[in-house]
């Protein structure tokens, strides 16, 4: 509370002080409308000083909670890029993955396939000994 000016029984304030206070905080003017205007300021009764005080430690909580909340939020903030970082990753790993697994699948396609000739071979001999036994058969 600094700029106060005791003069018994109560406070004196300057004007300049009282309307940057008024210019930050609009809802001071009701307290200061209850007080004295004198002509270099406004003098405030132990009643009005009790109600800025109230005011001032009313502030100071509230950006006591407004502090926590920004440090809750930071930390929310901070996890959750974490958390994006770990899904680009993780996204980026699968890409990899997919991309070789189609690599992989081209060259397949690109390479002769020797089973498949066998089996085909195999099924041409299996046609042929089926084709023999039906006319020994007959």
């Amino acid at each position: 509370m600094q700029g106060l000016i005791p003069v018994k029984p109560g406070y004196f304030l300057p004007e300049n002080v009282v309307q940057k206070m008024i210019e930050l905080y609009p809802e001071l003017e009701q307290t200061f409308e209850n007080a004295l205007q004198v002509e270099a300021g406004y003098f405030l009764s132990d009643e009005g000083v009790v109600g800025l005080a109230n005011f001032i430690k009313d502030l100071e909580d509230e950006n006591v909670r407004l502090e926590l909340l920004a440090e809750k939020l930071n930390s929310a903030l901070e996890k959750e890029r974490e958390v994006t970082q770990m899904a680009i990753e993780e996204k980026d790993r699968v890409i990899s993955l997919q991309s070789e697994q189609l690599k992989d699948y081209k060259e397949l396609l690109n390479y002769p396939n020797k089973d498949y000739d066998l089996l085909e071979k195999a099924g041409q001999a299996a046609s042929i000994i089926t084709f023999l036994l039906l006319i020994a058969n007959i």
